[in-house]
């Protein structure tokens, strides 16, 4: 669900926002290809399998197979230590919002995609039901459903309810898987290239397996889709996300086969929009103190404030230096020289929306620089020409005296 308003400005600057509006993003069908009834299944069996629902990407099934539907007896389990991965495709017989549900004992979970939908796994636990809820178009789309047994009982059941559906076990009727039975997933896509790093709309690119269809995701595994596209031949594959908001966001993509098997997610690119309704100033950057014997013409602060703002320092309200926050929002800057004596310094953050913040003082104490002027003697004392060129007058005052004498 995403809430959009508009929002204009006239040429005196003044702004008005419209009332926002929900618009609910429906999950695209997938393109299998040739398919059959069924699900396909990947069993697996070990002693450290508890109830909690392991990574099935570093086990190998001990027995692969198809089954009519998510059924415990498909591969003939022992009693326990044991799990399940069901894969295929869940046909859509009308666009709109589904809720998925999950009851099982021990863990289990359910992902349409690569979006995990519900979430009943954690430690081990009793029968349960957990729910989610994610809307689709028409049509089919891949479904994953992970199972494990530690001791004890062992129970499962997948139902749904949507449009013209009362909650109800999903029937075989609905299912289907790839003809081949394929259960492997595509490898984990390389990170993604943006486009820009500074834009709210920045166009990302990369590879990935041959006509898989890849994901963008705001916010990584638990974040929301917000663009999608299809490899082509050669594995290329180039998306322009939707407008992101105001700051920083963190992108990462999934490739999905034809058989519905999800990638890993690829490793963020991050992104620092600008613009948005932010109309909230960072608070007043911070300042470290000068270390001791700081008492130098060209000091360097240090200091913190909002990831990414502009950081401007000001002597007597004139700008003198400025720098930009690192992601972790510290910062550090050096002056250019000051001249002798005391300066009343004053420190901004502004953010990305032109946001300032409030100021922050600091008093710095300056030598100056070196004086043409002055020199110093051997006994480390200073005599300038002032000094000497009064000397050369009393020299030759006293000259003058000597010669009235003779």
């Amino acid at each position: 669900m995403h809430a959009l308003h508009a929002r204009a400005t006239n040429s005196n600057g003044e702004q008005a926002s419209s009332s926002p509006v929900n618009v609910n993003v429906r999950r695209p069908a997938d393109n299998p290809g040739s398919t059959v009834p069924g699900v396909s299944y990947g069993y697996y069996e070990n002693a450290a399998i508890n109830g909690e629902l392991p990574d099935f990407a570093t086990l190998t099934p001990l027995r692969s197979g198809s089954a009519t539907s998510f059924d415990l007896a498909a591969a003939g389990p022992r009693a326990d230590n044991f799990a399940y991965r069901f894969t295929g495709f869940i046909t859509v017989a009308t666009a709109g919002s589904y809720t998925f549900f999950t009851s099982s004992d021990d863990g289990s979970k359910l992902y349409i995609g690569a979006d995990q939908v519900v979430d009943n796994g954690g430690p081990p636990h009793g029968d349960q039901e957990r729910s989610g809820t994610v809307s689709l178009a028409t049509g089919p789309h891949a479904i994953t459903v992970t199972y494990a047994e530690g001791t004890g009982s062992s129970t499962l059941t997948v139902q749904w309810q949507g449009p013209g559906i009362t909650k109800v076990t999903i029937p075989a009727s609905a299912l289907q898987r790839v003809a081949s039975g394929d259960t492997t997933p595509p490898a984990q896509p390389p990170r993604p290239t943006a486009s820009s790093t500074t834009s709210a709309t920045p166009t990302l690119s990369g590879t990935a397996e041959a006509g898989a269809t890849v994901r963008v995701y705001d916010g990584g595994p638990a974040g929301t889709v917000i663009a999608t596209t299809t490899a082509n031949g050669s594995g290329v594959w180039s998306v322009t996300v939707s407008t992101l908001s105001q700051g920083v966001h963190s992108l990462t993509v999934t490739a999905t086969d034809a058989a519905g098997n999800a990638s890993p997610h690829s490793l963020g690119v991050a992104i620092t929009a600008p613009g948005g309704n932010d109309t909230s100033p960072p608070s007043a950057p911070t300042i470290s103190p000068l270390p001791s014997g700081g008492n130098t013409a060209t000091p360097t602060l240090y200091g913190t404030t909002e990831p990414g703002a502009t950081v401007r320092v000001y002597d007597a309200g004139v700008l003198i230096a400025t720098t930009i926050a690192h992601g972790t929002g510290e910062w550090s800057v050096t002056l250019p020289t000051l001249n002798a004596g005391s300066h009343a310094l004053t420190v901004t953050s502004t953010d990305a929306s032109g946001n300032v913040s409030p100021s922050t003082p600091m008093t710095v104490s300056s030598p100056g620089g070196s004086t043409a002027s002055s020199s110093s003697d051997d006994n480390g004392g200073s005599c300038g020409l002032g000094a000497i060129s009064a000397a050369m007058m009393m020299m030759f005052l006293l000259g003058l005296r000597l010669r009235q004498r003779c």
